[in-house]
């Protein structure tokens, strides 16, 4: 019988744990549907984002850090300076915000409270925001 060593059972953890990573990164969008939510799985609002308004970004976010737990939601990440590991740097900010759903994240988003929120940092700077649902268990 072949004995298997420590270092062989990492890397087929790592190999098993990447393969499931790509599966799932290739799930259709439709996943996000509410009806084909994963069951205890959060919802994630990433978004990257640059100002030119200081004062915009303040006010924006001092809105959102008040309104996010209403919801449900927690910040995750909040970088004025994300460190670039590979590609090419554009030099926004990066901020993951958690919610206990898809959903829940949705209706953030939807919001009429958001949507004034947003509305002050509209002329303050560009925001590129996406949904995505996250692997059930984890974080």
């Amino acid at each position: 019988m072949k004995m298997l060593r420590i270092r062989d059972i990492q890397i087929t953890a790592v190999t098993l744990a990447l393969a499931w990573a790509l599966a799932v990164s290739v799930t259709p969008p439709v996943a996000l549907a509410d009806e084909h939510a994963t069951p205890g799985a959060h919802g994630y609002l990433v978004f990257r984002a640059q100002f030119h308004d200081p004062e915009a970004l303040a006010a924006y976010g001092r809105a959102v850090g008040a309104l996010v737990g209403e919801f449900g939601g927690r910040f995750l990440v909040v970088s004025a300076a994300p460190e670039l590991v590979e590609g090419t740097d554009d030099g926004r900010r990066l901020v993951i915000l958690r919610f206990p759903s898809v959903a829940k994240a949705r209706e953030f988003w939807a919001s009429e409270a958001y949507a004034q929120a947003k509305r002050l940092r509209e002329d303050g700077g560009d925001v590129d925001a996406v949904l995505v649902e996250g692997i059930p268990g984890v974080l």
